[in-house]
């Protein structure tokens, strides 16, 4: 929700002034049209002053910056201090301006008697589903500590696996990044000097001494549009990704890429099945909790085969062959959850699930690296090596021709 700042005349023709939130501004209107005022003025008040929009805590709002208000929020609740004074507290301990700017929105809520679930649910794109649920979990049952902590326990871990594999997709991107601004540099600084110097040659240049120089000109050259085109290639690949056709045609190639499909789908075995186990212990029901673990899910054919597993739970199905019958989820997992969920132990064998295949994720991010490492050497060293080989040949053409 945003805070919009009116002027408005009230029935016996005083002006007021104040502060509404609502989602938009037709929103805003309405709720004050319903409380009886005649609207002058209304606009959406600056989420920030200017010197707060260049300050260098004004940035996104990640999942450490939610794992540490947790944690310090936990760690005030379990000390028995107030709801509103924990909040007071958190606001001027978080150093994230935008999360501050929540976490006082929450706040101004809570005093003016809201509770907390509703307050926090006015902010989805900072608290997800599965944060909500058992917040509302610990402050309807009173176990609001127990609730934090067990999210700030889930929070870290997942954190730390997520970044393990996101430095794993990114790494190659890097490695071949690197290796572009190296193969630049040597056309655009070295092989221009060989240039020149080639230029006092008389005799033919050998072909893979001209192709090289040709590059190199190219590159001189065009620097502008190549910079232009670089940008232009970035922004398509982009949007193409928040197009939603081709974000699910890239999820769907994503997974027949050697290793790394292998690591989006036990990467989303380990996010699904500990997911569920939380939600699960936590006393939230089977279909919701599959609801709400379905949005953790970020390749779209998992999400829809796993949002296709609720569908058939709440058809009748069992837990166990639900999962049993999604063409991703291998045989083992579907037996192992069949078992737990006939002997009543369903979340701890999530758990252990979800523990194994985190070991299987740390084994494939390992062998992603170690895979990627001499490929690079290889390629950069060929790449460099036949450079070399170009501008050496017409010197070595001359000593022959001296030699004879």
């Amino acid at each position: 929700m945003a805070e919009f700042i009116y002027t408005a005349m009230n029935a016996s023709g005083t002006e007021v002034k104040g502060t509404i939130d609502a989602n938009n501004e037709s929103s805003a209107r309405e709720k004050l049209i319903a409380q009886n005022l005649s609207v002058t003025s209304i606009r959406k008040e600056a989420e920030m002053t200017w010197e707060e929009y260049f300050s260098k805590n004004n940035r996104s709002i990640n999942q450490r910056d939610i794992m540490m208000f947790t944690k310090y929020f936990a760690v005030l609740t379990k000390a028995g201090i107030p709801i509103i004074k924990s909040l007071v507290i958190l606001e001027k301990q978080v150093d994230n301006l935008r999360l501050k700017k929540k976490v006082k929105k929450i706040r101004v809520g809570v005093e003016a008697g809201s509770n907390l679930f509703e307050q926090f649910s006015h902010h989805p794109e900072t608290f997800p589903p599965m944060y909500l649920s058992l917040l509302k979990i610990g402050e309807e049952s009173g176990m609001l500590y127990d609730m934090l902590d067990k999210l700030n326990m889930f929070l870290k871990k997942s954190a730390a696996l997520k970044g393990k594999v996101k430095s794993a997709m990114i790494y190659p991107v890097v490695i071949m990044c690197v290796a572009g601004l190296v193969v630049i540099f040597l056309m655009a600084f070295v092989i221009p000097r060989f240039s020149a110097m080639f230029k006092s040659f008389k005799s033919t240049l050998p072909l893979p001494t001209q192709i090289v120089i040709a590059i190199s000109n190219f590159v001189q050259n065009y620097i502008i549009y190549e910079v232009l085109g670089a940008v232009a290639i970035g922004w398509a690949i982009k949007a193409f990704y928040a197009w939603p056709v081709g974000r699910q045609i890239w999820d769907k190639v994503s997974l027949k890429i050697p290793l790394v499909g292998a690591l989006t789908v036990k990467y989303s075995i380990n996010a699904f099945c500990s997911n569920l186990a939380v939600l699960l212990k936590s006393g939230v029901s089977i279909s919701k909790a599959l609801e709400i673990t379905n949005d953790s899910i970020d390749n779209l054919i998992l999400k829809s085969e796993f949002s296709q597993m609720r569908v058939n739970v709440e058809a009748g199905m069992s837990i166990g062959d639900a999962v049993a019958k999604s063409p991703s989820m291998p045989d083992m997992v579907g037996q192992m959850i069949s078992i737990g969920d006939q002997t009543g132990t369903l979340e701890n064998m999530l758990e252990n699930i979800s523990s194994f295949y985190e070991e299987e994720v740390d084994q494939l991010v390992d062998a992603l690296t170690s895979l990627i490492e001499p490929l690079f050497i290889v390629f950069l060293g060929g790449v460099v090596g036949s450079i070399v080989i170009a501008m050496f040949l017409p010197i070595l053409q001359m000593s022959k021709a001296v030699q004879h």
